[in-house]
């Protein structure tokens, strides 16, 4: 029957991940988790580019690049 023909299917499941690490001295603000989710967003395609399975680190960008301008 069809549960016993679902049953006997194997399927494969593959994880790729990007992540960062946020030091505990970095405010957060708007603008700073922007660039965490950005950071990790791009390591995820990194991780993607080097085949399943893959996890990557995201690199955050200096400090001065968060202060506001303004």
């Amino acid at each position: 029957d069809y549960a016993d023909e679902v049953a006997h299917q194997v399927t494969t499941v593959t994880f790729s991940a990007g992540v960062v690490h946020w030091p505990e001295h970095r405010a957060i603000n708007s603008n700073t988790l922007y660039q965490m989710m950005k950071a990790a967003d791009l390591a995820l395609y990194q991780a993607k580019e080097h085949g399943r399975n893959c996890t990557q680190v995201g690199i955050l960008p200096p400090i001065t690049e968060y202060v506001n301008s303004e």
